[in-house]
């Protein structure tokens, strides 16, 4: 059943980012009905949608459930630090920024040290800092 769910859920994240909230909608409602908690894209679902303080609740509920360290957690502070940039929220994007930076280090990947290069990027935005901002998001 887990299996089903999260396959439910995976494309309905680039349907999310293409704008058709409806049809990532049913997808994340229909991975939940599986067993699967759908984040991050139900926590990208509601920014999309305006509902500020349910995006961040959502993403910091699943990063607080979610092992340190993990691959998984990794992904989910990417997105926090996203969503924490968009509202203006910069100590929660930077510490989410600073975990992911940990992991990367941690498991070495190339796509890992990208998406914290990515999530520095973006929490040096929130922070004003646009020279390091630029720098991040190039090595991303």
């Amino acid at each position: 059943m887990a299996a089903r769910g999260r396959a439910a859920a995976e494309p309905a994240e680039p349907v999310l980012r293409s704008g058709d909230l409806e049809v990532a909608a049913a997808a994340f409602q229909r991975s939940h009905e599986l067993g699967v908690n759908p984040q991050p894209g139900l926590a990208l679902l509601h920014l999309e949608r305006g509902e500020n303080d349910a995006a961040a609740a959502s993403i910091r509920s699943a990063v607080e459930e979610t092992a340190p360290g993990s691959l998984r957690r990794a992904r989910l502070l990417q997105a926090q630090a996203e969503i924490a940039h968009a509202l203006s929220d910069t100590q929660t994007a930077r510490a989410a920024a600073d975990e992911l930076a940990r992991i990367a280090e941690m498991h070495g990947t190339t796509a890992l040290k990208a998406a914290a290069e990515s999530a520095v990027g973006v929490a040096s935005l929130a922070e004003g800092k646009h020279s390091t901002a630029l720098g991040a998001l190039r090595n991303a």
